[in-house]
């Protein structure tokens, strides 16, 4: 025990005992690097991995294109327009997000013109033009994309559910309550690609 507390030997004692704390620190070290390794820490949880989605998306304003043009132009036979709605009613005043759907139904990529120059949401109430994502923006311009078959490309608009007309006069109307419809359209082929008309309800 004296020689534990006393080291004995050629050199000074405090040399033994510096060597003494190095060992002690390294052998602190090694078993925090254990703990660190085997303990549930927060930092240490699984995170999920972004799966890829075969459908490209854009807004109604230029972007980059994400996938670059290839091979053939589209067949108008083999483009169809829809424009799915995740809500069937809103509230007066609350902003409407469209999206377009331009999917492409044959069997092989192809190149189609999505731009906002070409792109149209219009939205009608009894047959009479309510507002269309024309009137009060400009029309911009072309962005051709290959779009692979089976795929489809998304453009979304944003209506602050106020009247328009072309040229955008001021002031512009509140939307009433009421049943409203809403079409897409594509034109970039002739005749332009259209989704059929989906309804909607303007509640107060």
């Amino acid at each position: 025990m004296s020689n534990i507390i006393n080291p004995v030997g050629p050199e000074p004692p405090a040399t033994y005992w510096r060597r003494r704390l190095l060992v002690a620190l390294g052998v602190i070290l090694i078993l925090i690097l254990i703990w660190w390794l085997i303990s549930p820490s927060g930092d240490s949880k699984p995170v999920a991995l972004s799966t890829p989605t075969a459908t490209p998306s854009a807004t109604t304003s230029d972007s980059a294109s994400p996938s670059a043009s290839a091979g053939s132009d589209c067949a108008d036979s083999d483009i169809a327009v829809t424009v799915p709605m995740t809500k069937s009613s809103y509230t007066v005043g609350t902003p409407i997000t469209f999206d377009m759907l331009i999917s492409n139904k044959g069997s092989t990529t192809c190149n189609r013109n999505v731009g906002p120059k070409v792109n149209t949401f219009k939205v009608t109430s009894g047959g009479q033009p309510v507002w269309s994502s024309d009137d009060c923006s400009p029309l911009g311009g072309d962005q051709i994309v290959a779009i692979p078959a089976g795929s489809a490309y998304k453009v979304e608009a944003k209506w602050d559910q106020k009247l328009s007309e072309p040229g955008c006069p001021k002031p512009q109307s509140a939307a009433l309550p009421g049943a409203y419809q809403v079409v897409g359209i594509n034109a970039a082929g002739d005749p332009p690609a259209k989704s059929s008309q989906v309804t909607f309800v303007i509640t107060k």
